[in-house]
């Protein structure tokens, strides 16, 4: 059911998913699209949940981790861009869903960290709390998307090349 809320007034999922509910259940003469990514990464990123990873590791700060095996979906921040370039030049409506083929844990982001810099993470109850936390294992089916002609990277293609971006840059300001 729609409720109509300003950004702070719930927490972003449920105010994305009030967005859509809007868009859908009251402005049903307006073709829209709704695109939703899971975790948008890149050399860019404000948000530094990556890179909070990579300087934990390298810096050997605890870090509490309450999903390590889980797997994530992920797609780079460009492409996320580049799919919606894409969106405006064909014929689609509704949800759709955009991510990078492929899923990693976070575990397979700390044993890269730690085998590329030759340190071993400090994972503990009293570490500082990871951005990832609380995540479900989860990717993103990107059928509707495909039909639309448009191919996702494959995240292996470019997960590793970012991490070793990240590396080097938190080395160059020790």
């Amino acid at each position: 059911k729609l409720k109509w809320c300003n950004r702070g007034d719930f927490s972003y999922d449920e105010t994305k998913r009030q967005a859509e509910c809007a868009l859908f259940q009251k402005y049903t003469g307006q073709e829209s699209i709704a695109v939703r990514y899971p975790f948008v990464i890149g050399e860019d990123d404000y948000t530094g949940r990556l890179l909070f990873y990579v300087e934990h590791v390298i810096k050997g700060l605890p870090m509490n981790i309450d999903n390590l095996n889980q797997k994530l979906g992920f797609i780079q921040s460009n492409e996320a861009g580049d799919f919606l370039a894409h969106l405006s030049l064909v014929k689609s409506s509704g949800p759709i869903n955009g991510c990078s083929k492929g899923i990693i844990s976070v575990s397979e982001i700390i044993k890269y960290i730690e085998q590329k810099c030759n340190v071993r993470a400090s994972c503990n109850s009293n570490g500082d709390v990871a951005p990832y936390n609380g995540e479900s294992e989860y990717s993103l089916n990107t059928d509707k998307a495909g039909r639309t002609g448009y191919v996702f990277s494959c995240l292996e293609d470019w997960i590793y090349e970012l991490l070793d971006f990240y590396i080097r840059r938190v080395k160059k300001l020790n």
